[in-house]
């Protein structure tokens, strides 16, 4: 059998007329649906939190008995990259810190801190612009530097010394009692005991 030109040709023509409308139907709706999943709009600005170098937050009144600290700042911003992070010592002029991606962690040194309320403020902006900034007062007083019974161990050697007493000298009382000599009262039987007045 052979094949009639004209009949193909009017197939392949309807194939392809359903492809087309395929492709303009599809089309549209992909281009709906990807952009109702795109990433949505950062409105929320970089988050700050500052520490010492124990990892203790940093807020209004802390002490520290040194004046040489390290203070840990974290900017994070959860949708946008963190683009800059300054920091400022008692009004002084704001300080850039490097930057390195969506997390942003240094740690500010200050060295030789004179004794007193001090100041740290630290701004962050993200790539969405939007920017934050805390402030914190904290003190340096060298008088405050910890005592070795200051230590948390030591409460601790603390506790386990007065247990360690308290039960040496439960034993000894008991041991000394138990072998005692007996006054004449105390080895005498319960019918034997003069009659209570």
């Amino acid at each position: 059998m052979s094949e009639n030109p004209s009949l193909t040709a009017i197939l392949q023509s309807r194939k392809l007329k359903k492809r087309l409308i395929a492709i303009i139907l599809v089309v549209p709706i992909f281009l709906l649906a990807s952009s109702a999943i795109a990433a949505p709009a950062d409105d929320t600005p970089p988050v700050i939190d500052l520490t010492d170098s124990d990892g203790h937050m940093l807020i209004n009144g802390t002490v520290f008995s040194s004046n040489d600290i390290n203070i840990i700042c974290l900017a994070q911003d959860d949708l946008s990259e963190i683009t800059k992070v300054e920091y400022s010592i008692d009004g002084s002029s704001f300080k850039h810190t490097s930057i390195s991606g969506g997390l942003h962690s240094t740690t500010i040194s200050l060295e030789s801190l004179e004794e007193g309320n001090h100041t740290i403020a630290v701004r962050a902006a993200n790539n969405a612009s939007l920017s934050a900034e805390i402030s914190v007062t904290f003190s340096v007083n060298l008088d405050s530097a910890p005592t070795a019974t200051d230590s948390p161990i030591w409460g601790l050697l603390s506790a386990v010394a007065g247990i360690t007493g308290l039960t040496l000298a439960s034993v000894i009382f008991f041991y000394t009692r138990k072998n005692r000599p007996k006054t004449p009262v105390e080895s005498m039987r319960p019918d034997e005991l003069p009659p209570i007045i």
